[in-house]
Protein backbone atom coordinates (compact mmCIF):
# COMPACT_ATOMS: atom_id res chain seq x y z
CA UNK A 1 0.00 0.00 0.00
CA UNK A 2 2.77 2.47 1.08
CA UNK A 3 4.43 1.93 -2.14
CA UNK A 4 1.48 2.04 -4.13
CA UNK A 5 1.26 5.64 -2.59
CA UNK A 6 4.46 6.58 -3.47
CA UNK A 7 4.37 5.80 -7.04
CA UNK A 8 1.19 7.70 -7.00
CA UNK A 9 3.01 10.74 -5.45
CA UNK A 10 5.86 10.31 -7.41
CA UNK A 11 3.65 10.73 -10.65
CA UNK A 12 1.37 13.17 -9.53
CA UNK A 13 4.68 15.17 -8.34
CA UNK A 14 6.44 15.20 -11.24
CA UNK A 15 2.75 16.26 -13.08
CA UNK A 16 2.77 19.36 -10.04
CA UNK A 17 6.03 20.54 -10.75
CA UNK A 18 5.40 20.62 -14.57
CA UNK A 19 2.56 22.41 -14.24
CA UNK A 20 4.28 25.34 -12.06
CA UNK A 21 6.75 25.34 -14.72
CA UNK A 22 4.07 26.17 -17.55
CA UNK A 23 2.10 28.62 -15.25
CA UNK A 24 5.50 30.67 -14.34
CA UNK A 25 6.65 30.78 -17.98
CA UNK A 26 3.02 31.65 -18.95
CA UNK A 27 3.38 34.59 -16.34
CA UNK A 28 6.53 35.97 -17.45
CA UNK A 29 5.14 35.99 -21.04
CA UNK A 30 1.88 37.79 -19.96
CA UNK A 31 4.13 40.49 -18.20
CA UNK A 32 6.09 40.71 -21.42
CA UNK A 33 3.10 40.94 -23.74
CA UNK A 34 1.74 43.27 -20.90
CA UNK A 35 4.70 45.39 -20.81
CA UNK A 36 4.87 45.90 -24.33
CA UNK A 37 1.14 46.68 -24.62
CA UNK A 38 1.86 49.62 -22.10
CA UNK A 39 4.85 50.87 -24.17
CA UNK A 40 2.44 51.00 -26.69
CA UNK A 41 0.60 53.74 -24.86
CA UNK A 42 0.81 57.38 -24.60
CA UNK A 43 -0.03 59.94 -21.85
CA UNK A 44 -1.05 63.21 -22.08
CA UNK A 45 -1.50 66.49 -19.94
CA UNK A 46 -4.77 67.85 -20.05
CA UNK A 47 -3.56 71.60 -21.16
CA UNK A 48 -4.79 75.08 -21.55
CA UNK A 49 -3.88 77.22 -24.34
CA UNK A 50 -5.69 78.55 -27.46
CA UNK A 51 -7.35 76.25 -30.43
CA UNK A 52 -9.22 77.65 -33.37
CA UNK A 53 -11.41 75.87 -36.29
CA UNK A 54 -10.81 76.46 -39.32
CA UNK A 55 -12.01 75.98 -42.77
CA UNK A 56 -8.53 75.79 -45.52
CA UNK A 57 -8.61 76.35 -49.24
CA UNK A 58 -5.52 77.79 -51.51
CA UNK A 59 -5.54 80.62 -53.93
CA UNK A 60 -2.92 82.63 -55.63
CA UNK A 61 -0.98 85.72 -54.53
CA UNK A 62 -1.96 89.15 -56.14
CA UNK A 63 -1.26 92.89 -55.73
CA UNK A 64 -3.81 94.95 -53.65
CA UNK A 65 -3.22 97.82 -55.73
CA UNK A 66 -2.22 97.93 -59.05
CA UNK A 67 -2.50 100.18 -62.68
CA UNK A 68 -2.27 99.33 -66.18
CA UNK A 69 -0.53 102.33 -67.85
CA UNK A 70 -0.98 103.19 -71.49
CA UNK A 71 0.35 106.03 -73.82
CA UNK A 72 -2.72 107.43 -75.08
CA UNK A 73 -1.24 108.89 -79.19
CA UNK A 74 0.45 106.43 -81.19
CA UNK A 75 4.39 107.04 -81.89
CA UNK A 76 8.14 106.12 -81.31
CA UNK A 77 9.48 105.57 -77.49
CA UNK A 78 11.69 107.81 -77.12
CA UNK A 79 12.94 107.57 -73.64
CA UNK A 80 12.11 104.87 -71.07
CA UNK A 81 13.16 106.44 -67.50
CA UNK A 82 13.29 103.64 -65.26
CA UNK A 83 14.03 99.36 -65.62
CA UNK A 84 11.52 96.24 -64.50
CA UNK A 85 11.90 96.12 -60.81
CA UNK A 86 12.80 99.66 -60.34
CA UNK A 87 10.16 101.86 -57.33
CA UNK A 88 8.90 104.67 -58.13
CA UNK A 89 7.31 107.68 -56.55
CA UNK A 90 3.67 108.92 -57.09
CA UNK A 91 3.91 111.47 -60.21
CA UNK A 92 7.58 110.03 -61.69
CA UNK A 93 7.44 109.76 -65.89
CA UNK A 94 7.93 106.23 -66.71
CA UNK A 95 8.79 106.58 -70.27
CA UNK A 96 7.95 109.36 -73.04
CA UNK A 97 7.50 109.34 -76.96
CA UNK A 98 8.82 111.53 -79.63
CA UNK A 99 6.51 114.29 -79.35
CA UNK A 100 7.59 116.22 -82.87
CA UNK A 101 4.27 114.93 -84.65
CA UNK A 102 1.77 115.86 -81.77
CA UNK A 103 3.42 119.33 -81.25
CA UNK A 104 3.28 120.20 -85.38
CA UNK A 105 -0.40 118.80 -84.86
CA UNK A 106 -1.03 121.46 -82.31
CA UNK A 107 0.39 124.42 -83.99
CA UNK A 108 -1.73 123.11 -87.25
CA UNK A 109 -5.08 123.03 -85.04
CA UNK A 110 -4.16 126.48 -83.48
CA UNK A 111 -4.23 128.03 -87.26
CA UNK A 112 -7.07 126.61 -87.93
CA UNK A 113 -8.93 128.45 -84.92
CA UNK A 114 -7.18 131.52 -85.70
CA UNK A 115 -8.50 131.51 -89.63
CA UNK A 116 -12.18 130.63 -88.93
CA UNK A 117 -12.37 133.28 -85.66
CA UNK A 118 -11.18 135.88 -87.77
CA UNK A 119 -14.30 135.60 -90.44
CA UNK A 120 -16.36 135.61 -87.69
CA UNK A 121 -18.53 138.66 -86.78
CA UNK A 122 -17.90 140.54 -83.74
CA UNK A 123 -20.65 142.48 -82.01
CA UNK A 124 -21.39 143.30 -78.37
CA UNK A 125 -25.20 142.95 -77.51
CA UNK A 126 -25.70 144.76 -73.95
CA UNK A 127 -29.07 143.00 -73.40
CA UNK A 128 -27.08 139.50 -73.98
CA UNK A 129 -24.84 140.72 -71.53
CA UNK A 130 -27.06 142.03 -68.92
CA UNK A 131 -29.31 138.92 -68.80
CA UNK A 132 -25.80 136.83 -68.70
CA UNK A 133 -25.07 138.88 -65.75
CA UNK A 134 -28.67 137.90 -64.12
CA UNK A 135 -27.72 134.37 -65.23
CA UNK A 136 -24.71 134.39 -63.42
CA UNK A 137 -25.91 136.21 -60.11
CA UNK A 138 -28.32 133.43 -60.18
CA UNK A 139 -26.01 130.68 -60.29
CA UNK A 140 -24.14 132.65 -57.36
CA UNK A 141 -26.68 132.33 -55.42
CA UNK A 142 -27.33 128.61 -55.76
CA UNK A 143 -23.31 127.86 -55.11
CA UNK A 144 -23.64 130.22 -51.84
CA UNK A 145 -26.29 127.47 -50.62
CA UNK A 146 -25.09 124.75 -52.05
CA UNK A 147 -21.35 125.91 -50.21
CA UNK A 148 -23.82 126.23 -47.42
CA UNK A 149 -26.00 122.91 -47.44
CA UNK A 150 -22.14 121.35 -47.53
CA UNK A 151 -21.25 122.77 -44.14
CA UNK A 152 -24.45 122.33 -42.18
CA UNK A 153 -24.61 118.92 -43.26
CA UNK A 154 -21.06 118.65 -42.16
CA UNK A 155 -21.78 120.04 -38.83
CA UNK A 156 -25.13 117.76 -38.19
CA UNK A 157 -23.01 114.93 -39.37
CA UNK A 158 -20.37 115.18 -36.84
CA UNK A 159 -22.61 116.07 -34.02
CA UNK A 160 -24.75 112.90 -35.24
CA UNK A 161 -21.86 111.20 -35.07
CA UNK A 162 -20.55 112.05 -31.50
CA UNK A 163 -23.92 111.23 -29.96
CA UNK A 164 -24.08 107.76 -31.13
CA UNK A 165 -20.42 106.83 -30.04
CA UNK A 166 -21.21 108.74 -26.61
CA UNK A 167 -24.24 106.68 -26.61
CA UNK A 168 -22.39 103.38 -27.39
CA UNK A 169 -19.89 104.15 -25.20
CA UNK A 170 -22.29 104.93 -22.32
CA UNK A 171 -23.75 101.64 -22.93
CA UNK A 172 -20.09 99.93 -22.76
CA UNK A 173 -19.40 101.61 -19.46
CA UNK A 174 -22.86 100.29 -18.28
CA UNK A 175 -22.44 96.78 -19.16
CA UNK A 176 -19.32 96.67 -17.65
CA UNK A 177 -20.27 97.94 -14.43
CA UNK A 178 -22.75 95.24 -14.26
CA UNK A 179 -21.12 92.52 -14.95
CA UNK A 180 -18.30 94.10 -12.17
CA UNK A 181 -21.40 94.26 -9.58
CA UNK A 182 -22.25 90.49 -10.65
CA UNK A 183 -19.06 89.52 -10.23
CA UNK A 184 -18.66 91.32 -6.79
CA UNK A 185 -21.98 89.76 -5.88
CA UNK A 186 -20.99 86.57 -6.71
CA UNK A 187 -18.47 86.53 -4.50
CA UNK A 188 -20.76 87.80 -1.41
CA UNK A 189 -23.43 85.48 -2.27
CA UNK A 190 -20.97 82.60 -1.64
CA UNK A 191 -19.53 84.23 1.64
CA UNK A 192 -22.91 84.79 2.75
CA UNK A 193 -23.75 80.93 2.51
CA UNK A 194 -20.62 79.57 3.60
CA UNK A 195 -20.92 81.90 7.11
CA UNK A 196 -24.75 80.48 7.21
CA UNK A 197 -23.44 76.43 7.18
CA UNK A 198 -20.71 77.25 9.37
CA UNK A 199 -23.21 79.16 11.58
CA UNK A 200 -25.12 75.83 10.91
CA UNK A 201 -23.09 73.26 12.42
CA UNK A 202 -22.48 75.52 15.08
CA UNK A 203 -26.59 75.87 16.61
CA UNK A 204 -27.33 73.91 20.16
CA UNK A 205 -28.71 71.42 20.11
CA UNK A 206 -32.91 72.02 18.92
CA UNK A 207 -32.18 74.32 16.70
CA UNK A 208 -30.61 73.05 13.94
CA UNK A 209 -34.20 73.41 11.46
CA UNK A 210 -34.28 77.01 12.25
CA UNK A 211 -30.43 77.36 10.97
CA UNK A 212 -31.24 75.22 7.99
CA UNK A 213 -33.90 77.33 7.10
CA UNK A 214 -32.09 80.58 7.62
CA UNK A 215 -29.34 79.06 5.51
CA UNK A 216 -31.97 78.69 3.01
CA UNK A 217 -33.71 81.73 3.35
CA UNK A 218 -30.07 83.21 2.05
CA UNK A 219 -29.12 80.94 -0.67
CA UNK A 220 -32.66 81.93 -2.13
CA UNK A 221 -32.37 85.78 -1.23
CA UNK A 222 -29.17 85.76 -2.57
CA UNK A 223 -30.27 84.08 -6.01
CA UNK A 224 -32.67 86.22 -6.66
CA UNK A 225 -30.57 89.19 -6.54
CA UNK A 226 -27.76 87.05 -9.12
CA UNK A 227 -30.63 86.23 -11.18
CA UNK A 228 -32.36 89.65 -11.09
CA UNK A 229 -28.08 90.92 -12.23
CA UNK A 230 -28.67 88.54 -14.88
CA UNK A 231 -31.48 90.22 -16.01
CA UNK A 232 -29.86 93.29 -16.03
CA UNK A 233 -26.47 92.44 -17.60
CA UNK A 234 -28.81 90.52 -20.47
CA UNK A 235 -30.58 93.42 -21.25
CA UNK A 236 -27.67 95.72 -21.13
CA UNK A 237 -26.36 93.57 -24.09
CA UNK A 238 -29.14 93.89 -25.86
CA UNK A 239 -28.90 98.24 -25.79
CA UNK A 240 -25.00 97.55 -26.36
CA UNK A 241 -25.57 95.91 -29.31
CA UNK A 242 -28.27 98.33 -30.25
CA UNK A 243 -26.28 100.99 -29.11
CA UNK A 244 -23.25 99.90 -31.86
CA UNK A 245 -25.99 99.20 -34.57
CA UNK A 246 -27.05 102.45 -34.37
CA UNK A 247 -23.22 104.23 -34.27
CA UNK A 248 -22.80 102.07 -37.20
CA UNK A 249 -26.05 103.28 -38.97
CA UNK A 250 -25.14 107.00 -38.11
CA UNK A 251 -21.45 106.49 -40.39
CA UNK A 252 -23.35 105.30 -43.24
CA UNK A 253 -25.95 107.96 -43.41
CA UNK A 254 -23.21 110.79 -42.63
CA UNK A 255 -21.37 109.44 -45.84
CA UNK A 256 -24.48 109.24 -47.91
CA UNK A 257 -25.15 112.38 -46.82
CA UNK A 258 -21.65 113.85 -47.35
CA UNK A 259 -21.25 112.28 -50.59
CA UNK A 260 -24.90 114.07 -51.69
CA UNK A 261 -23.72 117.34 -50.48
CA UNK A 262 -20.88 117.11 -51.92
CA UNK A 263 -21.72 115.90 -55.68
CA UNK A 264 -24.35 119.24 -55.35
CA UNK A 265 -21.55 121.41 -54.62
CA UNK A 266 -19.64 120.07 -57.04
CA UNK A 267 -22.63 120.57 -59.64
CA UNK A 268 -23.23 124.24 -58.61
CA UNK A 269 -19.96 125.24 -59.13
CA UNK A 270 -19.05 123.91 -62.74
CA UNK A 271 -22.95 125.90 -63.29
CA UNK A 272 -21.01 128.79 -62.27
CA UNK A 273 -17.99 128.26 -64.00
CA UNK A 274 -19.90 127.80 -67.13
CA UNK A 275 -22.45 130.91 -66.88
CA UNK A 276 -19.31 132.87 -65.73
CA UNK A 277 -17.30 131.62 -69.43
CA UNK A 278 -20.31 132.67 -71.07
CA UNK A 279 -20.48 136.18 -69.92
CA UNK A 280 -16.55 136.62 -70.79
CA UNK A 281 -17.16 135.27 -74.21
CA UNK A 282 -20.22 137.59 -74.56
CA UNK A 283 -18.39 140.92 -73.22
CA UNK A 284 -15.09 140.17 -75.82
CA UNK A 285 -18.01 140.00 -78.28
CA UNK A 286 -17.67 136.51 -79.96
CA UNK A 287 -20.67 134.78 -81.01
CA UNK A 288 -21.99 132.38 -83.40
CA UNK A 289 -24.73 132.98 -85.78
CA UNK A 290 -25.22 129.88 -86.29
CA UNK A 291 -24.19 129.38 -89.94
CA UNK A 292 -20.96 127.71 -91.82
CA UNK A 293 -18.56 129.62 -90.24
CA UNK A 294 -19.81 128.87 -86.06
CA UNK A 295 -19.44 125.09 -87.03
CA UNK A 296 -16.06 125.50 -88.65
CA UNK A 297 -14.69 127.06 -85.68
CA UNK A 298 -16.14 124.38 -83.04
CA UNK A 299 -14.99 121.82 -85.27
CA UNK A 300 -11.39 123.33 -85.30
CA UNK A 301 -11.71 123.93 -81.46
CA UNK A 302 -12.30 120.18 -81.23
CA UNK A 303 -9.20 119.64 -83.13
CA UNK A 304 -7.32 121.25 -80.96
CA UNK A 305 -8.78 120.11 -77.68
CA UNK A 306 -7.50 116.82 -79.16
CA UNK A 307 -4.34 117.43 -80.08
CA UNK A 308 -3.76 118.65 -76.77
CA UNK A 309 -4.74 116.10 -74.82
CA UNK A 310 -2.33 113.43 -77.06
CA UNK A 311 0.49 115.66 -76.49
CA UNK A 312 -0.54 115.45 -72.79
CA UNK A 313 -0.68 111.61 -72.45
CA UNK A 314 2.31 111.61 -74.72
CA UNK A 315 4.28 110.46 -71.24
CA UNK A 316 3.41 107.90 -68.97
CA UNK A 317 3.53 108.94 -65.36
CA UNK A 318 3.01 106.80 -62.13
CA UNK A 319 -0.29 107.78 -60.51
CA UNK A 320 0.83 106.55 -57.09
CA UNK A 321 4.02 104.79 -55.39
CA UNK A 322 4.82 101.58 -56.47
CA UNK A 323 7.42 99.06 -58.38
CA UNK A 324 7.58 98.28 -62.08
CA UNK A 325 7.32 94.98 -62.83
CA UNK A 326 6.89 94.78 -66.63
CA UNK A 327 7.47 97.23 -69.59
CA UNK A 328 6.75 95.54 -72.93
CA UNK A 329 8.39 97.79 -75.46
CA UNK A 330 12.06 99.12 -75.24
CA UNK A 331 13.28 102.68 -77.04
CA UNK A 332 13.18 103.49 -80.39
CA UNK A 333 9.87 100.95 -80.77
CA UNK A 334 6.57 102.09 -82.67
CA UNK A 335 4.10 101.99 -79.93
CA UNK A 336 -0.01 101.55 -81.07
CA UNK A 337 -1.46 103.85 -78.73
CA UNK A 338 -4.82 103.54 -76.72
CA UNK A 339 -6.02 100.26 -74.65
CA UNK A 340 -6.22 98.20 -77.64
CA UNK A 341 -2.45 98.68 -78.82
CA UNK A 342 0.82 97.00 -77.03
CA UNK A 343 0.62 95.70 -73.67
CA UNK A 344 0.43 98.09 -71.06
CA UNK A 345 3.36 98.87 -68.30
CA UNK A 346 2.18 97.59 -65.40
CA UNK A 347 2.50 99.46 -61.92
CA UNK A 348 1.99 97.40 -58.63
CA UNK A 349 2.34 98.40 -55.36
CA UNK A 350 4.05 95.83 -53.46
CA UNK A 351 3.46 96.74 -49.66
CA UNK A 352 0.41 94.72 -49.68
CA UNK A 353 -0.65 91.51 -51.17
CA UNK A 354 -3.77 89.81 -51.41
CA UNK A 355 -4.54 86.13 -51.86
CA UNK A 356 -7.93 85.10 -54.23
CA UNK A 357 -8.76 82.44 -52.20
CA UNK A 358 -11.69 79.79 -54.09
CA UNK A 359 -13.92 79.08 -51.16
CA UNK A 360 -17.11 76.51 -52.05
CA UNK A 361 -20.42 76.79 -51.70
CA UNK A 362 -20.49 75.12 -48.46
CA UNK A 363 -18.00 76.79 -46.52
CA UNK A 364 -18.86 80.90 -47.74
CA UNK A 365 -21.86 80.93 -45.34
CA UNK A 366 -19.43 81.27 -43.28
CA UNK A 367 -17.22 83.66 -44.51
CA UNK A 368 -17.27 87.47 -43.76
CA UNK A 369 -15.38 91.12 -44.56
CA UNK A 370 -13.11 91.28 -41.46
CA UNK A 371 -12.22 87.37 -40.71
CA UNK A 372 -9.31 86.53 -39.26
CA UNK A 373 -6.79 84.00 -42.16
CA UNK A 374 -3.70 82.54 -42.11
CA UNK A 375 -1.50 82.55 -45.06
CA UNK A 376 1.02 79.48 -45.50
CA UNK A 377 3.35 78.78 -48.27
CA UNK A 378 4.55 75.28 -49.62
CA UNK A 379 7.95 77.08 -50.28
CA UNK A 380 8.01 78.78 -46.46
CA UNK A 381 7.22 75.50 -44.26
CA UNK A 382 7.97 77.02 -41.23
CA UNK A 383 6.13 80.38 -41.46
CA UNK A 384 2.54 82.23 -41.29
CA UNK A 385 1.14 85.13 -41.85
CA UNK A 386 -1.68 86.94 -40.70
CA UNK A 387 -4.36 88.08 -42.86
CA UNK A 388 -8.17 89.77 -43.40
CA UNK A 389 -11.08 89.23 -45.30
CA UNK A 390 -11.12 92.08 -47.43
CA UNK A 391 -14.26 91.28 -50.08
CA UNK A 392 -16.31 88.25 -50.55
CA UNK A 393 -17.29 88.10 -54.46
CA UNK A 394 -20.67 87.86 -55.38
CA UNK A 395 -20.28 86.16 -59.04
CA UNK A 396 -19.82 82.75 -58.30
CA UNK A 397 -17.75 80.81 -60.58
CA UNK A 398 -17.96 76.73 -61.49
CA UNK A 399 -14.67 74.90 -61.36
CA UNK A 400 -14.60 71.09 -61.85
CA UNK A 401 -18.48 70.92 -61.10
CA UNK A 402 -18.08 72.69 -57.85
CA UNK A 403 -19.52 76.22 -57.38
CA UNK A 404 -16.56 78.76 -55.90
CA UNK A 405 -16.75 82.25 -54.77
CA UNK A 406 -13.45 84.29 -54.81
CA UNK A 407 -12.27 85.63 -51.43
CA UNK A 408 -10.21 88.52 -51.28
CA UNK A 409 -7.70 88.13 -47.71
CA UNK A 410 -4.99 90.65 -47.49
CA UNK A 411 -1.94 90.70 -45.31
CA UNK A 412 1.36 92.94 -45.49
CA UNK A 413 3.81 90.96 -47.90
CA UNK A 414 7.13 89.89 -46.79
CA UNK A 415 10.18 90.10 -48.27
CA UNK A 416 10.21 86.40 -49.95
CA UNK A 417 6.74 85.98 -51.17
CA UNK A 418 6.14 86.92 -54.60
CA UNK A 419 3.07 87.40 -57.45
CA UNK A 420 1.40 84.92 -58.78
CA UNK A 421 2.65 81.79 -56.18
CA UNK A 422 0.10 79.68 -54.66
CA UNK A 423 -1.01 80.48 -51.28
CA UNK A 424 -2.94 78.20 -48.71
CA UNK A 425 -5.31 79.83 -46.76
CA UNK A 426 -7.19 79.34 -42.68
CA UNK A 427 -10.35 80.94 -42.45
CA UNK A 428 -10.93 80.83 -38.59
CA UNK A 429 -14.37 79.94 -38.14
CA UNK A 430 -14.31 79.71 -34.20
CA UNK A 431 -11.91 80.59 -31.64
CA UNK A 432 -11.18 80.29 -27.96
CA UNK A 433 -8.51 81.27 -26.15
CA UNK A 434 -7.12 79.49 -22.69
CA UNK A 435 -9.28 76.64 -23.51
CA UNK A 436 -9.08 73.10 -22.11
CA UNK A 437 -7.81 71.12 -24.72
CA UNK A 438 -6.25 67.41 -25.67
CA UNK A 439 -5.57 65.67 -29.33
CA UNK A 440 -8.19 64.31 -31.36
CA UNK A 441 -7.07 60.86 -31.21
CA UNK A 442 -7.22 60.88 -27.77
CA UNK A 443 -10.82 60.20 -27.05
CA UNK A 444 -13.43 57.47 -28.54
CA UNK A 445 -17.00 58.03 -29.84
CA UNK A 446 -19.62 55.71 -28.99
CA UNK A 447 -23.41 56.21 -29.87
CA UNK A 448 -22.57 60.07 -30.42
CA UNK A 449 -20.45 60.42 -27.50
CA UNK A 450 -17.20 61.38 -26.12
CA UNK A 451 -14.64 59.01 -23.73
CA UNK A 452 -11.35 59.19 -22.79
CA UNK A 453 -9.11 56.90 -20.05
CA UNK A 454 -8.22 59.03 -17.46
CA UNK A 455 -4.97 57.73 -15.32
CA UNK A 456 -5.81 58.51 -11.59
CA UNK A 457 -3.95 59.12 -8.35
CA UNK A 458 -4.02 55.58 -7.37
CA UNK A 459 -2.42 55.02 -10.67
CA UNK A 460 -5.11 52.96 -12.49
CA UNK A 461 -7.45 53.88 -15.63
CA UNK A 462 -10.85 55.42 -15.50
CA UNK A 463 -12.82 55.71 -18.65
CA UNK A 464 -14.80 58.59 -18.02
CA UNK A 465 -17.42 60.95 -20.41
CA UNK A 466 -16.30 64.15 -22.33
CA UNK A 467 -17.94 66.84 -23.83
CA UNK A 468 -16.50 68.27 -26.40
CA UNK A 469 -16.25 71.85 -28.02
CA UNK A 470 -14.83 73.47 -31.41
CA UNK A 471 -12.20 71.47 -32.92
CA UNK A 472 -8.47 72.18 -35.13
CA UNK A 473 -7.48 69.49 -37.36
CA UNK A 474 -5.10 67.74 -34.44
CA UNK A 475 -6.60 69.11 -30.89
CA UNK A 476 -10.17 69.45 -29.56
CA UNK A 477 -11.69 71.72 -26.69
CA UNK A 478 -12.95 70.42 -23.44
CA UNK A 479 -16.17 71.66 -22.20
CA UNK A 480 -16.96 68.92 -19.37
CA UNK A 481 -15.84 65.99 -17.65
CA UNK A 482 -11.51 66.83 -17.70
CA UNK A 483 -9.72 69.30 -15.73
CA UNK A 484 -6.10 71.26 -15.89
CA UNK A 485 -3.55 68.41 -15.18
CA UNK A 486 -5.50 66.01 -16.01
CA UNK A 487 -3.37 62.52 -17.83
CA UNK A 488 -5.11 61.16 -20.41
CA UNK A 489 -4.24 57.69 -21.93
CA UNK A 490 -4.58 56.39 -25.61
Amino acid sequence: MRKKFKRIWKKRKKMIIGTLIVLIILGVIIKVAGAQKNEDFEEIEVQRGNIQETIETNGTIQPVKHKDLFFIPSGIVEKIEVEEGQEVAEGQIIAQLDTTVLEAQIKNSQGQVRSVSSTLSRSQDPKLIDLQEEKLALSGIDLDQARHDYESSQELNDATLDQAGLAYESATIAEDNLETTYSNTKKETDQAIEVSEEYEETVPPGSEDWAEEQTEMTEISQDSQLDSLEGQIELQEIQTEQAALEYEMAKIRAEDSTELSQTMLEKAEKAYKMEELQLEQLKSGLYYDGGTYGGQLDQAQASLEIAQYNLDNAQIIAPFTGTIIDIPFKEGDIYMGGEMGARPVRLVDMDKFKVEAEVNELDIVDMYVGQKAIVEFDGLPDESFEGEVTKISLNPLVKDGVVIYIVDVTFERPDNVYLGMTANVEFVIKEEENALYIPISAFDIEDGKYYVQVKTEENKIERRKIEIGIQSDTDAQILEGLKEGDIVVY
